[in-house]
């Protein structure tokens, strides 16, 4: 005994009709859900990425000053071992940014009324 459908042919295909295009409605939002997770995705990794270089600038700033301030405290610990006398180095450095400009060997110093002091610094 086969089982008939309470359904009428005719509407059966207009039920189907229906029914795919509402699966493709679901489809569609299965899709751009999808699309949404990706771009929230991409969105993330540019953020961490930045994140990640503004770290990188500010650990790079952060050694650079310790390192910086390392070896000014090790100069400093040197010229009171040495009994306060300031290294040539260090001296030098001091001359060099006080005006001081050095060519061959020599430090042409800038004096304050505009006359040009010339001396030889030799290595200590």
């Amino acid at each position: 005994m086969t089982r008939r459908s309470p359904i009428p042919p005719p509407r059966r295909f207009t039920r189907i009709k229906g029914d795919i295009s509402e699966l493709k409605e679901y489809a569609s939002y299965y899709v751009a859900a999808k699309v949404d997770g990706v771009k929230r995705t991409v969105r993330n990794i540019g953020l961490y990425a930045a994140l990640g270089v503004v770290g990188l600038i500010a650990g790079g700033a952060i050694i650079a000053t310790a390192a910086g301030l390392l070896i000014v405290g090790l100069a400093q610990g040197l010229s009171r071992l040495f009994g306060g006398r300031s290294l040539a180095g260090r001296y030098r450095d001091g001359n060099r940014g006080a005006g001081g400009h050095w060519r061959r060997g020599m430090v042409y110093d800038e004096q304050a009324d505009g006359r040009v002091a010339v001396s030889n610094h030799q290595e200590v």
